[in-house]
């Protein structure tokens, strides 16, 4: 009877908690003041972790063991609604440095981010996680100032500047520091004419000067000259400065992900190759009847430890089941529904990966060019995740059979995928970059990685992933290799530090590890 009496006050206030999402409707629900829910109601969610206090009176909604997870989702939109509430909703914009980070589509939640407004009071304000947020008096943003542009961005209502402003008026150091960054901003450069006009109207030279050297050494002499040209006509004897320490071509390209991916293989690629040289036995040539007794013999162990890496709780007798017999059935084994499905699914994505891997050895193709072929990467998706809906489990109405449409946020990482809009560009550069690799653990380890880095389906990707690694791994004459579910946290760790850094050293490594391990007990 005690218990009831206890629970009823927090009952009550979870309803209103409740209330007030509904009241929000599609726009993600950050709380303001203790009076938007009420004292009582405030101290009780917060004693009973359903709350999380962001700074002062400030709170989003989490759901007690997913604080970190929650704050990152809710990162954004707090942001926005903070500055709103303090400088007015067009009052404010993310500093040039911070509005060109979040134009280059590296999703990473800053640990420190700038806004600019003429009613801030040059203070800082720390937030959850070590993070901070700094507030600068600058000039009013609502100001009209030309090709300065200042826009809402859709996905959480944070005001950015144009993209011709940021990149005049970044900071000297923006260039040293984010080279990635810069070189995909200058890549979307398309209104050089209205980038010249604001420079001489804003008096943005030096500015001017960084962006023409830096677009000079993306490749792209012709929008440097006309820059340069338009500025010297103004009677200043100006010269052009290259913000960057060395020369690297890419593509003009309105979609920042998909040069952002080309910047990152191209970065990675030595520390992959480094790691690879650090595996200490050779690869070797299989006939097809060895793959076949090699994945065989791999198989129980790559379940369990892949589907437990993804949460998942694996029966040995399902697993052998869900293999060789067609009639399997998941609502059969236990109660554990979705990890009988999920057993299933991975047993059907495995057989597809393997069938896919002989065909293509034997004459279909070689290692590399399969990834184009009946888009590979789509089809295990399907095969991982259909017994899923199947069954009942997941409701059908958000099954896509392609890429996401939805955003995603990696549970407790502060890397945000790409947003949905990018992704058939950005899949499409993923399949150029991963035919035109000419070895196959670079492959392996990149191609991990980049489906890790971007999330392109609704679930699954994880396990996709690991099934696409391993069958470069065999094309390569490496064995299939199994990640351990025990080393699960030096796993996230690695593939965060490469999300959130761009350093994929210590992922390289790992991954050559476990094939070194792999190659040592291995008889072909």
């Amino acid at each position: 009877m005690e218990n009831k009496t206890q629970e009823q006050p927090l009952n009550e206030s979870l309803a209103a908690l409740r209330r007030f999402k509904e009241s929000r409707g599609d726009a993600f629900p950050i709380l303001h003041g203790d009076k938007t829910l009420g004292v009582e109601h405030t101290r009780r969610l917060l004693e009973s972790r359903h709350l999380g206090r962001i700074t002062g009176e400030w709170y989003f909604i989490t759901y007690r063991d997913h604080f970190v997870s929650d704050w990152y989702r809710a990162f954004w939109h707090f942001v926005a609604a903070y500055c709103g509430s303090m400088f007015g909703e067009d009052g404010w914009v993310l500093a040039a440095d911070d509005s060109l980070l979040f134009r280059a589509g590296g999703g990473v939640i800053p640990r420190h981010l700038t806004v600019r407004s003429g009613c801030a009071e040059n203070t800082f304000t720390w937030l959850p996680g070590g993070h901070e947020l700094v507030e600068v008096r600058g000039s009013d943003p609502a100001e009209p100032c030309g090709g300065a542009n200042i826009e809402t961005e859709p996905r959480y209502g944070v005001r950015l500047y144009g993209l011709n402003r940021a990149l005049l008026t970044a900071s000297p150091g923006f260039w040293r520091e984010h080279p990635t960054d810069a070189r995909t901003c200058l890549a979307m450069v398309q209104d050089t004419g209205g980038l010249v006009d604001l420079a001489l109207r804003k008096g943005l030279f030096e500015g001017a000067c960084r962006v023409a050297g830096g677009l000079r050494s993306i490749g792209n002499p012709w929008y440097a000259d006309y820059i340069m040209g338009r500025l010297r006509e103004s009677g200043r004897r100006l010269e052009e400065e290259n913000p960057f320490s060395e020369d690297i071509a890419v593509p003009m390209e309105t979609c920042a992900v998909a040069t952002r991916m080309r910047l990152m293989w191209r970065s990675m690629h030595p520390a992959v190759l480094e790691a690879k040289g650090g595996i200490a036995v050779k690869p070797v040539d299989r006939t097809p009847g060895e793959i076949l007794r090699m994945t065989a013999e791999a198989y129980p162990e790559d379940i369990f430890n892949s589907l437990g890496l993804d949460g998942y709780t694996v029966d040995k007798e399902a697993a052998e089941k869900a293999r060789s017999d067609p009639e399997f059935n998941p609502e059969d084994w236990g109660h554990d529904l979705e990890s009988s499905c999920a057993t299933l699914g991975y047993a059907r994505a495995f057989d597809n990966a393997v069938s896919r891997l002989l065909n293509l050895m034997t004459g279909g193709s070689d290692g590399a060019a399969w990834i184009t072929d009946g888009d590979f990467l789509v089809g295990l998706f399907d095969y991982l995740t259909y017994p899923v809906f199947n069954a009942g489990v997941w409701d059908w109405e958000e099954l896509v059979f392609w890429y996401r449409d939805t955003p995603f946020h990696v549970r407790n990482s502060r890397h945000i995928p790409p947003e949905p809009g990018a992704l058939d560009r950005a899949m499409d550069v993923f399949r150029e970059l991963f035919t035109g690799e000419g070895d196959a653990f670079v492959r392996a380890v990149m191609g991990h990685f980049l489906i890790a880095w971007l999330h392109p389906f609704q679930a699954g990707n994880g396990l996709v992933a690991r099934l696409l690694m391993n069958t470069q791994l065999v094309a390569g004459g490496y064995p299939w290799t199994v990640i351990p579910e025990m080393w699960e946290e030096k796993y996230d760790n690695a593939l965060e530090k490469a999300c959130v850094e761009m350093d994929i050293t210590d992922f390289a490594k790992l991954m050559a590890e476990f094939v070194g391990r792999s190659l040592e007990t291995d008889e072909p």
